[in-house]
């Protein structure tokens, strides 16, 4: 049996409309920057880079897409800002998803909030209804038939692929963004006597002045958040999956990191408040789980082990702005099913309009006990025939020794090895038949 076709995730990072369609290429320019033209560096043309590079891909290609929030961005008006955000919804309907996925958009589209999707004009300052200020968000998605938005609940989205399964569960990090009710007393009556300040100054135009510094405030002074309910009902959830399930990949996602940003933020209160306790609650569940995420506008891979929980792993995968790239994520299982690792594919814009594909990121599934107790027949054949004794081999090679075996099923015994760390492949990305194979042990 052939391997399985991989189930392939877009991660799309922080759009960030009006402000992506407005983002030029940088250009060396000898006068201010009202003299640059559309000719030195066309406004919109970066964000047109990064869907024709999502143009090459066919219909179907995808199984699923992750949208990892900020659809809008901040603005002191917030029904240009709300505008924004409507825009985006239609935008990323018209170009990313229904080229995609087709008839499958609204069925495999997944999306989580992030902090500038937040009508911070309705953000209480008392208990109360904490959802109200994402209604916006939640309404724009909905009319356009998306119910998979993650607000007030877990967005679930199961995928199923040959043997293959995934499941998606998203999130909401920013239950604590824009509000006052959050923050120490101290911050509290800082703000009111900035506020109070502004009164004062302000005279025909307080109004507006008020609203502007509050909105202002209120984002330097974001405390993101995991609702507790949510907290528990990933948890259940995810055990409910693995139970029914042991060979599901577990993928959450949400907007904020879970680990902290390798470039400081200035700010009181710069990471997600609750994520030690996200992290651990992803590292017991002995089985790797995915975390995509946005935010950081930055593409870094990072990986927790848990000592205690050695089956277990938590991979965190960040997407880079939406204007600058994404992420294509690969799954990859076994012919039983059985998953192997994830491959993270980033096509990058550099700031002068160049595509390119970065290395792909490799990480292994299998850690600890069971790294090599699933191994399938033909792969522990080829190993313990071929390769236990520090061999190195060309395919060629290979298929004249196992003449009885198909030449695709040397090939995914071959990567299997390759995952579990068994063994090292040279020519990596070229056909099977030009790969010159090595022990690893």
């Amino acid at each position: 049996m052939s391997k399985p076709e991989p189930i392939r995730i877009l991660q799309v990072g922080d759009v960030h409309f009006p402000a992506a369609v407005r983002r030029r290429h940088s250009a060396d320019l000898k006068r201010d920057a009202f003299s640059m033209s559309d000719e030195i560096a066309p406004e919109g043309l970066r964000l047109k880079r990064v869907i024709a590079q999502l143009s090459a891909y066919e219909t179907g290609y995808f199984d699923a897409i992750a949208f990892m929030g900020d659809f809008t961005d901040g603005h002191p008006d917030v029904a240009l800002q709300m505008e924004g955000m409507d825009k985006c919804f239609a935008y990323i309907e018209l170009n990313i998803i229904k080229p995609l996925l087709g008839r499958d958009g609204h069925a495999k589209s997944l999306f989580v909030p992030g902090n500038h999707d937040v009508d911070r004009t309705v953000c209480p300052t008392e208990p109360g209804n904490r959802m109200d200020k994402f209604a916006h968000y939640v309404k724009g998605l909905s009319a356009l038939g998306y119910v998979r938005h993650s607000a007030d609940q877990i967005s679930e989205l199961n995928l199923r692929k040959g043997p293959m399964s995934a499941f998606l569960a998203g999130i909401n990090t920013c239950l604590g963004c824009g509000e006052f009710m959050t923050f120490p007393q101290k911050v509290k009556d800082d703000l009111l006597a900035q506020l109070s300040g502004v009164i004062e100054r302000g005279r025909g135009d307080a109004a507006a002045n008020i609203l502007e510094t509050f909105l202002d405030l209120t984002e330097r002074l974001d405390a993101p958040l995991i609702e507790g309910n949510i907290l528990q009902m990933l948890d259940s959830s995810l055990d409910r999956r693995i139970a029914d399930d042991r060979n599901a990949v577990q993928v959450v996602i949400g907007h904020h990191n879970l680990l902290p940003q390798v470039i400081p933020r200035v700010a009181p209160f710069s990471e997600l408040m609750n994520s030690g306790k996200l992290r651990s609650l992803l590292a017991t569940k002995d089985t790797p789980v995915l975390y995509l995420h946005g935010h950081i506008h930055d593409h870094p891979v990072e990986v927790v082990y848990s000592q205690t929980h050695p089956d277990s792993c938590v991979i965190s995968v960040s997407a880079p702005e939406f204007i600058d790239g994404f992420n294509v994520i690969e799954i990859h299982a076994d012919e039983d099913g059985a998953p192997l690792g994830v491959v993270v594919n980033t096509i990058s814009q550099t700031d002068f309009g160049a595509m390119s594909k970065l290395p792909p990121r490799r990480i292994p599934f299998r850690q600890g006990r069971h790294r090599i107790a699933g191994i399938t027949p033909t792969a522990r054949e080829i190993f313990y025939k071929t390769f236990a004794q520090n061999a190195q081999h060309h395919f060629g090679a290979i298929e004249i020794a196992y003449p009885d075996t198909p030449t695709d099923a040397i090939e995914s015994a071959l990567t299997e090895l390759e995952w579990l760390g068994l063994v090292e492949i040279s020519n990596r990305s070229m056909p099977a038949r030009k790969w010159n194979i090595r022990s690893a042990v």
